[in-house]
């Protein structure tokens, strides 16, 4: 799953791997944890647009620019280092015509998991599971927010 996270005038639209799985691990993915996790962004001012597996990330991706994007590693279909490959060779923007950072969301937390990250063209990495506040200081370094605006 992704998130993807788009801005309105002072706030922030992203895209992600489900938002289930930006809380939870996915063995774990459940409506209810794709409804915390959208409330955590919301609540940090962020529009929210799920999408199911790699290719409704990138067919989002070709309709509108987001800010930001929170990958998945383990998805079916199409896993989250391939996405992202993709996603590079495309050379998606962000909306403000700017690189698109793409966040790894991933259970795995060994130096290898985020290696394999990092090769694959994502920027940076958030270990599974994570609280409110680990999530905004992603937010905070990679896109400028302003919380409920």
């Amino acid at each position: 799953y992704f998130l993807m996270i788009r801005r309105p005038p002072r706030s922030t639209h992203c895209i992600s791997s489900a938002a289930s799985d930006v809380y939870k691990r996915q063995a774990e993915d459940t409506p209810t944890n794709q409804q915390v996790a959208t409330v955590m962004l919301e609540r940090l001012g962020c529009h929210v647009t799920v999408v199911g597996d790699g290719d409704e990330a990138l067919q989002a991706l070709d309709r509108q620019r987001f800010d930001l994007v929170f990958m998945d590693c383990q998805m079916p279909e199409m896993d989250g280092f391939t996405a992202t490959r993709i996603i590079r060779r495309r050379h998606y923007l962000s909306r403000g015509g700017r690189h698109l950072p793409v966040i790894a969301m991933t259970a795995g937390v060994m130096l290898d998991d985020r290696e394999a990250c990092l090769a694959s063209g994502m920027d940076d990495f958030l270990a599974k599971p994570f609280r409110q506040a680990e999530l905004e200081r992603m937010l905070h370094r990679w896109v400028a927010i302003t919380p409920n605006d």
